[in-house]
């Protein structure tokens, strides 16, 4: 999977595109995380809050909700049992410490791995690369670290 400028003529489906459909497609869960996320995503922001309406569990982790807010913010007002936000809890010991993962597991049977931030130059502008893995047992241990993480207190259910 890869971001690329269209004259680069790489044979990889789209970071966008795959990431659009996987989003289409679930029909039960959707785990994602986000160090970065604009305006640009607005669109599949939409089609995240359809599909909490439709009863598929949202769970999206945020490094920072304030960096984000402007973008997140028509999401954050549908927060409800099916969708839910998690923010990264920063370390005092070290400032520049990030949750700076881009994942995305649907239906807790196919997870996409990218180095892209949900923003234009993470979608449209950079270079970036990852990979789609169909794989229940991949996507589970995925799952399950995020479960982990938060029962740490690395990442706070936002209310």
């Amino acid at each position: 999977v890869i971001t690329a400028p269209e004259s680069f003529r790489i044979k990889a489906k789209k970071t966008r595109d795959v990431f659009e459909q996987l989003i289409r497609e679930a029909e039960k869960s959707i785990i994602l995380t986000g160090y970065s996320v604009s305006d640009y995503f607005s669109g599949m922001l939409d089609t995240i809050i359809t599909k909490s309406q439709q009863g598929i569990y949202v769970r999206f982790y945020v490094n920072d909700i304030e960096k984000s807010k402007e973008a997140l913010d028509r999401m954050l007002a549908y927060q409800s049992r099916y969708l839910q936000f998690y923010e990264y809890q920063k370390n005092s010991d070290d400032k520049m410490a990030a949750s700076h993962a881009k994942i995305l597991t649907v239906d807790s049977n196919k997870a996409l791995v990218s180095s892209a931030n949900l923003s234009y130059h993470g979608l449209s502008g950079n270079v970036e690369m990852g990979f789609l893995v169909h794989s229940a047992e991949k996507a589970q241990q995925i799952e399950e670290l995020f479960k982990n993480l938060v029962s740490m207190g690395v990442y706070i259910k936002h209310n």
